[in-house]
């Protein structure tokens, strides 16, 4: 998927990435893909 960090982890989660635990997930799955 080559969409933008902020809204691909945002609209992943449906939750503000600012949340720790979203963070967290977002991130480390941002990094595997």
């Amino acid at each position: 998927m080559k969409q933008c960090p902020v809204t691909h982890l945002t609209m992943n989660n449906g939750a503000p990435v600012a949340d720790n635990q979203n963070s967290l997930t977002a991130g480390a799955r941002f990094v595997a893909e």
